[in-house]
């Protein structure tokens, strides 16, 4: 999804949005610092810059619970958080995952997992992971 507009990107679904500035371009990657030490990388958008200030849009449904440290790819975008509540939307849970001090993902999780149901609970401490073809960057 090639977004252009803090609209869209917010429009349908849930989303997370952080502020941050762009650090370094590698190729078609950017890396992106965040509040508290915190980085994302994403796919670089045509006429972003180094120093440049971002919005990044992670949709909740592309975010995914990792089971582990080393799940991610190279650990990229895997941020250690907290589970501080959840709510269920039909065959789905969002859970609300605190990864720094004061910052928030929304991750839409299926309830049914290999035939289980799978409840989260507040406390419970795990891994969220997006690639970086699936964070937005405005």
């Amino acid at each position: 999804m090639r977004t252009h507009t803090h609209f869209v990107a917010s429009f349908l679904g849930k989303s997370t949005c952080f502020e941050g500035r762009v650090l370094q371009i590698q190729g078609e990657y950017v890396t992106i610092a965040l509040e508290e030490g915190l980085r994302i990388y994403a796919r670089r958008k045509e006429g972003i810059t180094e120093g440049q200030n971002v919005k990044l849009f992670l949709r909740a449904e592309k975010c995914t619970i990792a089971n582990g440290q080393k799940s991610g790819i190279e650990g990229l975008n895997l941020l250690a958080g907290v589970v501080e509540s959840q709510s269920y939307v039909g065959d789905a849970n969002l859970l609300y995952v605190e990864v720094s001090h004061n910052s928030r993902i929304v991750v839409e999780e299926q309830t049914l997992q290999r035939g289980r149901m799978l409840l989260r609970k507040p406390e419970d401490r795990l891994y969220v992971h997006i690639t970086p073809e699936n964070v937005i960057c405005l």
